[in-house]
């Protein structure tokens, strides 16, 4: 009966959501010819998974596919990637301050932004991402940034067991490589200069 009794408690406090921050960490340092021009317009959010649920991130699922725990974010994941691209572009010495003007302003569809594990945990962000003129409003690049990760070993910990910090630390990975490849990108680079 005790053994019943546990197996349920674990079992009712394993479902439901876990609000983990998802944040972007630097890991470069601004060029020597790096100047402040580019602002970060609202980035738009038109992912199919997860389109009910603005901060929604991922799902641990049981063994039949039943979803276990929920991974939310502390805010809607686009801002969570409005954010990280300020904090990337800062890092590089491009974003402009509080109340000056931009000379380029980056836009982004964000179409893709989940974690989710049946036995090993994935991860994916999506996005296109352009850079426009402020004046005259011409778009001066665009392209497509996909980051897809998969983790863990299909004999690790799966359903109850599986902790919900693994799949944030992969969805924090895969964001972090996403905003960086986006802003290391040689046709981004380009798209700044005048």
């Amino acid at each position: 009966m005790r053994v019943l009794a546990l197996l349920s408690f674990m079992l009712l406090s394993a479902c439901g959501a876990t609000q983990m921050p998802l944040t972007y960490r630097p890991s470069t340092a601004p060029a020597a010819d790096a100047r402040p021009i580019v602002e970060v317009a609202d980035v738009v959010l038109s992912r199919n998974t997860g389109r009910e649920d603005p901060v929604w991130v991922g799902t641990l699922r049981g063994g039949y596919g039943n979803p276990l725990k929920q991974l939310h974010a502390d805010r809607p994941v686009n801002q969570v990637m409005q954010q990280a691209l300020r904090d990337g572009l800062r890092a590089r010495g491009l974003l402009v301050s509080t109340g000056d003007t931009a000379r380029r302003r980056v836009s982004v569809n964000l179409t893709q932004f989940d974690a989710n594990q049946y036995m090993r945990r994935e991860a994916t962000v999506a996005m296109t991402i352009a850079v426009d003129d402020t004046a005259s409003g011409q778009t001066r690049w665009r392209d497509s940034v996909r980051v897809y990760e998969v983790d863990g070993s299909i004999f690790g910990l799966s359903g109850v067991l599986a902790p919900i910090e693994d799949l944030h630390a992969l969805m924090q990975r895969v964001l972090q490589q996403a905003v960086d490849q986006a802003l290391d990108n040689l046709g981004f680079r380009a798209a700044l200069r005048d």
